[in-house]
Formats: structure tokens, sequence, C-alpha cells
């Protein structure tokens, strides 16, 4: 159902750990899944070093035809999706930030270079509203609470995931996100790699009806009715078998 699913970054992080993640889980697919990331939340010591890393990474994504040894990502899915892309770079352009990547790639079909906005406010809208397609915004926040009330003001809440080397922050991220589906310095992915199967899946707010996920043992009763019967002693012996 969907997600503006965010990843935080903080003083203490790995950035070269932070950015391989975030980089795979920004632009696989081209950024056309539902548990893409598309935000990043960065404290201030991090921010300028991870930008370099992100935009770095991002210039090596191999954008081709998915059949392709090569190919990293593939093209957008629709002409209006490619036209939707190219105002929202151009957006970003006008509004003065700083945007990596962004152009057409030649060729027959509707490829892109990931793009990459830096120095757009965490409550943007540039930011906040779900483009689903390879577009990321990076965003200086503060502080680390203030990166966690931001990943939290949206309506949906799919996947998010955080970078860090504090301890307590993690603890304190693992209790205050409000996401059903969460990393903590998973190496390669900093919101994606959800799979049905390994793990359970779903989401809260309103990326998920109820918040409880597909192959988790509560899952199922969603599909079910209960009924209730009341039938005499000796009706209900007989029908019982």
């Amino acid at each position: 159902m969907g997600g503006k699913n965010p990843v935080i970054v903080t003083d203490t992080a790995d950035l070269e750990a932070a950015a391989d993640g975030i980089v795979f889980s920004a632009f696989d697919l081209a950024g056309q899944k539902c548990s893409a990331l598309s935000r990043v939340l960065v404290t201030p010591g991090a921010h300028d070093r991870l930008v370099e890393l992100v935009a770095e990474r991002a210039r090596r994504v191999v954008v081709a035809d998915p059949a392709a040894a090569d190919a990293f990502a593939g093209p957008v899915v629709t002409a209006e999706a490619l036209a939707r892309f190219d105002r929202i770079v151009a957006a970003s352009r006008d509004g003065g930030f700083t945007v990596h990547g962004g152009e057409r790639v030649d060729g027959d079909g509707y490829f892109v270079r990931p793009a990459i906005v830096s120095s757009v406010p965490a409550d943007h809208e540039l930011s906040t509203t779900e483009h689903f397609l390879p577009f990321l915004t990076i965003s200086r926040v503060p502080s680390f609470a203030e990166a966690l009330r931001a990943a939290n003001a949206t309506p949906m809440g799919l996947t998010a995931g955080i970078y860090t080397g504090d301890l307590e922050e993690a603890r304190t991220f693992l209790h205050g996100i409000e996401a059903g589906c969460v990393d903590v310095n998973v190496p390669g992915h900093a919101t994606t790699g959800w799979w049905p199967g390994p793990q359970t899946f779903g989401g809260w707010k309103a990326s998920g009806s109820t918040g409880t996920h597909t192959l988790g043992k509560w899952y199922w009763q969603q599909f079910a009715r209960q009924q209730a019967r009341k039938l005499p002693a000796e009706l209900a012996s007989l029908l019982s078998h």
C-alpha cells in the first residue's frame, strides 16, 4: 500500500555502509517498489560527507534494459512517470536545491539517471510526497530526536531504517519509529530486502489496513469470520461428529 520510507543517518554512523544501503534501497528497480527508500534524514556532522558518498555511488549505477547483464536499474514505467520525474527534478533546481543526476538517458525507453536532491528541508513537499520514482531527498536535521520526529511526520509507515553507532539511538529508534518493517545498520539495504517468507511484511498507518503482517501468525485470521453457535446439549453432541 505504499510508503514514504525514511532512513536516519547520525553522526556516529558508518557512512560508507550507510551510502551503500541508501543507493541500493533508493534506486533498485528504479525506485518503483513499495519499500523503496525515498528520503534521508541526516544529522549535521554526517551530512556533507554522506551526500558526497551517495552521489558518488549513484553515478556508478548502470541504467539500462533490465535484460542487460550489468543493468542495475531499468526504465520508469510510463511516459507519464517520465514526465513527472522531469517536473520534480526541474522543481528541485528551480527551488535552489542541489541536484545530483536526474538527466534522461539516451535510448529507446523511459530511462533516467537517479536523482539525489540535497539541502531540501525535511518538511518540503519534495520530501514528503510519494513520487514512486528514482528520486531521493537528503535533508539535514539538527538532531537525532528531530530526525525521528520528521521520519514519523507522514500518514504512511511501511519501512524505515537507521545507521548509527550509538546503541541508545538504535534502541530509541526501534521503540519510536512508526513503520511496520525496520532496519538497523543493515549492510546493503537501508529500507528494502523485506521478502515475504524469510520475514513477515506489512505496514502501519496508511501503509496497511491493520498493521498485521503477511505470513505472520495472526494474518490468516483477517480472512476468516467468527461465528457463535447456540443449540441444546443433545444437538451439540450429535452435530459435533
